[in-house]
């Protein structure tokens, strides 16, 4: 109502309650004019003050004798008393304060309810920057967004970040985690010196500064980008794997058993399903990498030896 008061240019009339100054003798066609419009201007005021409210409302303030009376009698039907509204703002700080995210709310909810807190409070006057919304919703996060923090700390300045683009930044993680398509599954993996993941939307938390460069089977090296504890959906239920390491560039999830040894996780292998493949080895070339032998040459000698052409030459 206010807003539309100010862009209909009859705020004045509802702030100040004195009449336009009174005309002197001999006016100008432009005083008279200007004279009628003050006046005019607290008329339209009311008017505009009755027809924005209900017929309830109306009872109210038809006995104003100004826009200002009828303002102010609105204004205590809404807002109470200045005690009252002392007492409604301190409720709504408290609310504020002891707002935080629940794990089962999401990132929308949430600050769709952190809003209409500020806005409630903003309402009584009171100022309330972005800074300290944007804060208010990093540290009142769950833990599922943590690693979604800790990238945005590394990436740029969380003072300068605005609301809207914090919102949406976690709303799109949000929606990648919903609309995900990586099945959670884990390779139980004798050979391989750590746990490893491929996905970070699997980590509970990720160490980004963390890196190094992994061997795999084939000899060639790739690079881990991090490393975090990982939670496990077990028939036992969930487990806390620390120490995995995030490696984009591997196809499977990891879990090496020398780690989960060392802290007690039981390996049962007797439900294990029994496989025997046929050996496909060539026994010179077997032999050859037994020996260690650097020259392919080496090779072409066994074969020589197989056939019997050295002992043709040697005869």
């Amino acid at each position: 109502m206010k807003t539309y008061l100010q862009a209909q240019d009859l705020w004045n009339a509802v702030e100040n309650d004195a009449d336009p100054p009174l005309l002197r003798a001999n006016p100008t066609i432009a005083q008279i004019r200007q004279h009628s419009e003050g006046r005019a201007k607290k008329h339209k005021a009311m008017a505009c003050l009755q027809n924005g409210v209900s017929d309830v409302i109306f009872t109210r303030i038809m006995t104003s004798d100004s826009p200002k009376q009828a303002w102010e009698r609105l204004n205590e039907k809404f807002m109470g008393s200045e005690k009252t509204r002392q007492q409604q703002l301190i409720n709504l700080r408290r609310d504020f304060e002891n707002l935080k995210m629940k794990e089962a709310e999401t990132v929308k909810q949430y600050s769709d309810k952190i809003m209409a807190t500020i806005n409630s409070i903003r309402l009584f006057g009171e100022e309330f920057s972005e800074s300290r919304v944007v804060e208010k919703v990093i540290t009142t996060l769950p833990e599922r967004f943590e690693s979604k923090i800790s990238s945005l700390e590394d990436s740029r300045d969380l003072t300068t970040i605005s609301l809207s683009e914090l919102v949406n930044s976690l709303y799109a993680l949000e929606q990648r985690r919903a609309n995900s398509k990586v099945k959670c599954s884990w390779l139980v993996d004798s050979g391989c010196s750590h746990h490893m993941a491929t996905d970070e939307i699997l980590f509970k938390e990720l160490d980004r500064s963390f890196t190094s460069r992994i061997r795999i089977g084939n000899g060639s090296l790739i690079e881990a980008k991090g490393r975090g504890n990982v939670v496990i959906n077990t028939d036992s239920g969930n487990k806390l794997i620390s120490n995995v390491l995030y490696v984009p560039d591997i196809d499977q999830n990891l879990l090496s058993v020398v780690p989960m040894a060392d802290k007690c996780f039981m390996l049962d292998v007797s439900q294990l399903e029994k496989k025997a493949y046929t050996n496909l080895v060539d026994i010179a070339g077997l032999w050859h990498m037994r020996l260690g032998h650097a020259n392919f040459r080496i090779d072409c000698l066994f074969q020589s030896i197989r056939h019997g052409e050295l002992e043709k030459g040697l005869s």
